[in-house]
This record gives C-alpha cells, sequence and structure tokens, in this order.
C-alpha cells in the first residue's frame, strides 16, 4: 500500500494518484455546491525562498556542528533536513539525522 500523509490509499502508484483525484473532485463539488470559496493554488513564485527563525543557542550550536561534522554549510543541512520532515525528500548530499547530537566536530562560521 502507497502511504500518504494526506490519507489517500493505493495499492500502487497509479491507485493511489487516481483516489487522489477523486478526492480533490468530490472536495471542489461538495465546496461549489455549499458556496465555499475554492482558493487559488499558491504557486512557488510566490515564496522568496527566505524566512527567518529563531531557535535555542543549544540547537543552533548542535546544528552547526553537525553540518560541520557532514561537511555542508548549515543553510544545506536545515534544508535537507526541513525537506525531510515535510516528505522524505533529500536535496544535495546532505543525509538528514534523527539525532542532531552524533556531531561532536566544532563549527567554523556556520552560524
Amino acid at each position: 500500500m502507497y502511504p500518504s500523509d494526506a490519507g489517500i490509499p493505493g495499492s500502487t502508484e497509479a491507485t493511489a494518484l487516481a483516489n487522489l483525484h477523486d478526492a480533490m473532485t468530490a472536495w471542489v463539488t461538495a465546496a461549489i455546491e455549499i458556496g465555499d470559496p475554492i482558493p487559488e493554488p499558491a504557486g512557488v513564485d510566490q515564496y522568496s525562498g527566505k524566512f527567518m527563525v529563531r531557535v535555542p543557542k543549544s540547537l543552533h550550536r548542535d546544528l552547526a556542528r553537525r553540518a560541520d561534522t557532514e561537511g555542508v554549510s548549515l543553510n544545506a543541512l536545515v534544508t535537507t533536513s526541513l525537506a525531510a520532515a515535510l516528505g522524505g525528500r533529500s536535496f544535495g548530499h546532505v543525509t538528514p539525522s534523527v539525532s542532531l547530537m552524533k556531531g561532536t566536530a566544532t563549527s567554523k562560521g556556520r552560524r
């Protein structure tokens, strides 16, 4: 069975996609029938790709150490970790880990 965060099951990718299409059609039909607005799809060009996040100093330290251990920038590590948390995607050669405490090397200007 294809796993799905959206709750759309299927034994194959094609079945899961067909089920997703049916669910989307049912949602749009119901929204029209009861008069709910249907929002426009959000395009990627609406986002700059930049946002600021405040984290505890200890988390910042652990992330910087892990990035150093992996030999990547802090930005690359955080990007890959966020993408993995959203759907198991990976960017570049960074492999996110469940534990960021494994890294023991110090950060080299990755703050």
